[in-house]
Parts: structure tokens; C-alpha cells; sequence
């Protein structure tokens, strides 16, 4: 039977994957590049399914690391030949390079330095494959063909998996229970790549159907929806929600939730009128859940509703046994070493063998103390400071922006993303790196439309709607 369904799957990805072809313009070789990095990156490592695995967390895998240095090695070589100034780049990046600058100088104190370098640089990587991205001739449809064709591999195939193949498919908890993860090894990153997906894809559906080939479109709201490209995204999304479910990915869901509000700000009929509204509307909420929080213990019942316990599946007594351990609290323990070094956790009289802190301010404390908390929050605000001028130009770039900014700092109170290989980080730094004017091919700042903040979205042709 698992078979079978392997043999109905591969085809549904094919239809897919060729509806989508047959809609976008066509991309630079390099864009393959990008598209294998951030699929491969959503599941689970390539050493995993090609037998290499084994090693321990200091060693690391060395399939792993040849194949993927290979590719950054790969998009170093295409950038310089698109002519990357990177003086420039780095000038208008200055919050991010400095939280990275900081992370390589922690390595200097910590008790394994060159597991650390290999690490960053491993993380650092993606910047260069970002990069290849934003130096296509349309970036912004380069982003959403790579989220979209990923997303017809990883959710019919985690589908399969969970139902056919329990050994890659399922993981159990602590309590015993069943957990849905998929190709991607773990619920929370199944999740994490839903949540992704589905914001360029709801993006995607609230813009201009388009026609495939030789398939017109006609007006009305059953052609809008239910053909041409619309009908592609319309059945991506419902496998996502599906997997959602099944997931019980909370943080994801929440984050979805909060960042669809932001993609569809513009439909609402209180907001569309003043983007400036939302970002009020934000600013506004959070000193009135914590407000809330310190008179009602508004979280409580917040997770209750979701059902959740005040305790966060035990990641409250998480941080209570990290907090224990001795760290450096001006300059913590460097880069990713504080579960080399402890190796775990006590947790009820036992110790706990886990490889992060379910929380991405924390983990940020154990890598560079007090001081990387202060460079991480100078990232943020110069990374949130320039999406909320982008979202208030009230370009589908400004939401994208704006909705995984929100969705990066909402993460990390239950997950650790800030500066770890996963492709939330990646979607964020995607957005967050401001790259007009480095490149050659890239049109100046000053003749820019402020609605299009990166290259003109296109009109297709045969397209219905708006």
C-alpha cells in the first residue's frame, strides 16, 4: 500500500511543479542552486537520508558538510560574477553583520572554538544563497517559485510519510504519543515550513490569478479561484492546513495566524485604508497582554484555549534547569556551545539530552550573554524599523516583510531561530537584508515606485482579478 501511495504521489508533485512552470518567467541557472539549498534545508539533513548518519554532535557529518559548503562555495562564485559590491552591502547591513561579527568573536572563549566556526559559517552560508536569490532578475517571484515548488515536495511527501513510513514520518513524546513531522524529522519544523509556505502562497491568492497556457481565464469568482494558477496554490494550501493539523505545531499556528492578519491587512475593511493602523494596532498589543499578563495571568488562559499548559509542553521547567548551569552573563559560553559543554539538562530527577532551549532570547543569553542580547536587539529594531516602512508603502513586499518579522519575534518565545540554520531564520533574513543598489543588475533606490519596493510586480498576461 505505501507503495502506491508513492507511485500517486510522485505524479501530483509533477502536475504541480509543471502548473507552476508554465505561470512564472524563467530564472538563471543559479536559481536551482537557491531552490535545492532551501528544500534540503526544510527536511530532514541529506546525510540522514543517504545513510551517513552516526556522528557525534562535535564531529558533525562530513556528507553534510562537503555537500553544503559546496554549495556556498558555489554561490560565493555566482555572486562575484554578478558583481556584488559588497562594501555597500555590508554598509546598509550593519545591525546584521554586527550580530554575526559578535557570534565569531564569542568563539574565542568557548570551549570548542573550530566546532563553533564550523557551525557560523555553516550558518552564515545562507546569506550568500539569500543573495542569489535577490540578484535574480524579479526577486520577489524568485521567492515565491522556491517557497512554492518546495512546498509541493514537502507536503504531499510528509503526508506519505506519516501515514506509510512511521520510521520517518512519526517520533514520540514524552508521554508516549504519536508526533507527525513528516520529511522534515519533527513537528515543530513541519510546521515551521507550513507556516513559511503559506505566507507566500496566501500572498500569491490575494494578488492576479494567472492563466496557464492555452487555458484561458474568464471573469468571475469560481475562474478566479478554481482555475489557472489560483487552483495550484488553492491545493497546496489545503495540504499545508491538513498538516497543520495534524502537526499541533501551536507556535506555528499561532504565527500563521498573526501573520495572515498582516498578509490580508489590506482586504480589511478597518484597515486597508491606513496600513499605519496595523502597526498601531501592534505596537498597542503588547503592553496590554502584558498588562493583562501581570493583573489576570492572561497567558494562562491563552494557552488553555489552545490547548496548552501554563508550562509550555515543559519548557518552562526548560529554562528553569538552563538558567542554573553556570554562563559568563556578560559574554555567555559562545556560539552554540552550552549543550556541547553540559550535555543536557536535569529534568525531574534525570538528565535531559536536548539541543536547545525552546527559546530563542534564552539561547541567544547562553551564546553571547548580556551583550548578545544587545546585538541581537539592535538587529531587530533596525530589521523591524525598516519592515514597518516597507509595510506602510502597502506593497505585497511590505507584508511579506512585516508578517516574518512578526512571526520571528513571536517564534522564539517557544523555539530557538535567531541565528540557527532553519528556514524560518532563512525566510526572515530573506526580508531582512537590504540590498538596493549593491548590484549591478539591480535598479538604484531613487527610481523605485514607493508600491514596489522591489522590482515591479508584474501584471500576467491573462491574468484575472487584483
Amino acid at each position: 500500500m505505501k507503495w502506491l501511495a508513492i507511485a500517486v504521489c510522485v505524479p501530483v508533485i509533477w502536475w504541480l511543479w509543471r502548473r507552476d512552470i508554465q505561470v512564472r518567467p524563467k530564472f538563471s541557472p543559479a536559481f536551482s542552486l537557491s531552490l535545492f539549498y532551501v528544500l534540503t534545508a526544510g527536511a530532514r539533513p541529506l546525510s540522514w537520508w543517504f545513510g551517513f548518519g552516526g556522528a557525534t554532535n562535535l564531529d558533525g557529518n562530513w556528507f553534510d558538510r562537503v555537500v553544503y559548503g559546496a554549495i556556498i562555495l558555489a554561490a560565493i562564485s555566482i555572486l562575484s560574477e554578478r558583481g556584488v559590491d559588497w562594501g555597500r552591502l555590508i554598509q546598509q547591513n550593519k545591525a546584521v553583520m554586527a550580530l554575526y561579527l559578535f557570534l565569531l568573536v564569542t568563539l574565542l572563549w568557548a570551549p570548542f572554538p573550530f566546532v563553533g566556526l564550523r557551525r557560523l559559517f555553516r550558518d552564515f552560508g545562507a546569506i550568500f544563497i539569500i543573495l542569489v536569490i535577490l540578484t535574480e532578475a524579479d526577486p520577489i517571484e524568485a521567492s515565491k517559485a522556491i517557497f512554492a515548488r518546495c512546498a509541493y515536495i514537502w507536503f504531499p511527501l510528509s503526508e506519505v510519510a506519516n501515514k506509510y513510513f512511521p520510521g520517518i514520518g512519526r517520533t514520540y513524546g514524552k508521554g508516549g504519543g504519536v508526533e507527525y513531522g513528516g520529511i522534515c524529522g519533527q513537528k515543530n519544523t513541519l510546521g515551521e515550513v507550513i507556516l513559511i509556505a503559506s505566507f507566500f502562497l496566501i500572498t500569491e491568492l490575494v494578488q492576479a490569478n494567472r492563466a496557464l497556457p492555452g487555458l484561458p481565464l474568464k471573469q468571475g469568482w469560481f475562474s478566479r479561484y478554481f482555475r489557472g494558477h489560483h487552483l495550484t496554490i488553492l491545493i497546496t494550501l489545503a495540504m499545508g492546513s491538513f498538516l497543520m493539523v495534524r502537526s499541533q505545531s501551536r507556535t506555528a499556528e499561532i504565527c500563521l495566524f498573526a501573520g495572515v492578519m498582516i498578509l490580508l491587512s489590506h482586504k480589511l475593511p478597518i484597515l486597508k485604508k491606513s496600513p499605519r493602523r496595523v502597526v498601531i494596532l501592534c505596537l498597542v498589543a503588547v503592553p496590554v497582554f502584558a498588562l493583562g499578563e501581570l493583573v489576570f495571568d492572561l497567558s494562562d488562559h491563552l494557552l488553555a484555549l489552545i490547548g496548552r499548559n501554563p508550562t509550555l509542553t515543559d519548557r518552562t521547567a526548560i529554562w528553569e534547569a538552563v538558567m542554573k548551569k553556570p554562563v559568563n552573563p556578560v559574554i555567555g559560553m559562545g556560539y552554540m556551545m552550552f549543550w556541547d559543554y553540559y550535555g543536557g539538562v536535569e529534568l525531574e530527577h534525570q538528565t535531559a539530552d536536548l539541543r536547545t532551549a525552546h527559546n530563542g532570547y534564552l539561547e541567544t543569553y547562553l551564546d553571547g550573554g548580556a551583550l548578545g542580547l544587545f546585538f541581537l536587539a539592535v538587529m531587530l529594531l533596525a530589521v523591524g524599523t525598516r519592515a514597518v516602512r516597507e509595510f506602510l508603502t502597502g506593497s505585497a513586499y511590505g507584508r511579506l516583510a512585516f508578517a516574518f518579522f512578526l512571526a520571528m519575534l513571536l517564534s522564539n518565545i517557544t523555539e530557538s531561530t535567531y541565528a540557527r540554520r532553519s528556514p524560518l531564520w532563512f525566510a526572515f533574513l530573506l526580508f531582512a537584508l537590504e540590498f538596493r543598489g549593491c548590484f549591478p543588475s539591480t535598479r538604484p533606490v531613487e527610481t523605485e515606485t514607493p508600491e514596489t519596493p522591489w522590482v515591479a510586480e508584474r501584471q500576467p498576461v491573462g491574468a484575472v482579478g487584483g
